[in-house]
């Protein structure tokens, strides 16, 4: 029997494999965020130096390109938005 393997990919962060499962899955909760830590650069080419900073990272689900549909607070399913006129509506379905 194999084992599931987890594969994370978060844009704009860099460890996502570090990020447990269980952190994942607590995404799904209706309103709720991870505050997550990493390490990033900032270059200053003027001065010729990098300065390295610890800074918190908050990665939440968002409603962009799809509706959440929830059950009891939680995200089960999710729909895409109609577009119409360059307005975003709610599904009808």
């Amino acid at each position: 029997m194999m084992d599931a393997i987890f594969v994370a990919q978060v844009k704009g962060y860099k460890n996502a494999k570090s990020i447990p499962l269980e952190d994942m899955k607590s995404l799904l909760s209706k309103d709720n965020s991870l505050n997550l830590s990493h390490s990033k650069w900032f270059r200053n080419l003027a001065e010729g130096n990098i300065l390295i900073k610890e800074q918190v990272y908050k990665l939440s689900r968002t409603e962009n390109k799809r509706e959440f549909i929830y059950e009891n607070g939680v995200a089960v399913n999710t729909r895409a938005f109609n577009i119409l006129y360059s307005k975003r509506i709610k599904s009808i379905t």
